[in-house]
């Protein structure tokens, strides 16, 4: 039985729309610098990179579903509304459609449905050394080869943040401890 439910950096976009997260992640992965960042680089990917991305993935035809639209419908018909739900959002993070989830689950008349606002990114849920991932790809399939090159030229190399990683960490087990 469940006595409640975690959402984390809950994003409702459409295809089209997630080209944002695809520019934080290449951010993230360089570490706040390289090409991707400055003034320059913002003005080249807002005016050009983003909606180019961005067309390229609408005229490709695919879409989730539910769609962004339907899926708040859902939420506001048929979430169970004894179901204790909680938001957890992040103080850097464009993605986050939580203030559109949070008003359908009120509107449901979900009991204690609130929002915890943190520190951090839409990645913030993520923490990923490129360590782990050649050596789970040297392990495990035929690129062992690849694998080593990639390690041995960005050996260090991490997506996300541990502090802010372990920060939502404690705040899910404060949620799991309140919800007993």
């Amino acid at each position: 039985v469940s006595a409640g439910i975690a959402l984390l950096a809950f994003n409702n976009f459409g295809v089209e729309d997630q080209v944002g997260l695809l520019r934080e992640a290449l951010q993230t992965f360089q570490g706040g610098n390289g090409p991707l960042g400055g003034p320059a680089a913002d003005r080249l990917w807002e005016s050009f990179l983003g909606p180019a991305i961005g067309r390229a993935a609408k005229l490709s035809g695919l879409q989730f579903e539910p769609s962004p639209e339907e899926l708040l419908d859902l939420v506001e018909d048929s979430y169970r509304t004894g179901l204790r739900t909680r938001l957890f959002r992040f103080d850097g993070d464009s993605l986050d459609c939580g203030e559109q989830l949070l008003s359908s689950l009120i509107l449901r008349g979900v009991r204690g449905a609130d929002s915890l606002q943190m520190k951090g990114g839409h990645l913030t849920p993520v923490v990923v050394s490129l360590a782990d991932v050649t050596q789970a790809a040297g392990t495990n399939g035929p690129g062992g080869n690849v694998a080593e090159n990639l390690k041995s030229r960005f050996a260090g190399t991490k997506i996300g943040n541990d502090e802010e990683m372990q920060a939502l960490l404690a705040a899910l087990e404060g949620f799991i401890a309140e919800a007993r």
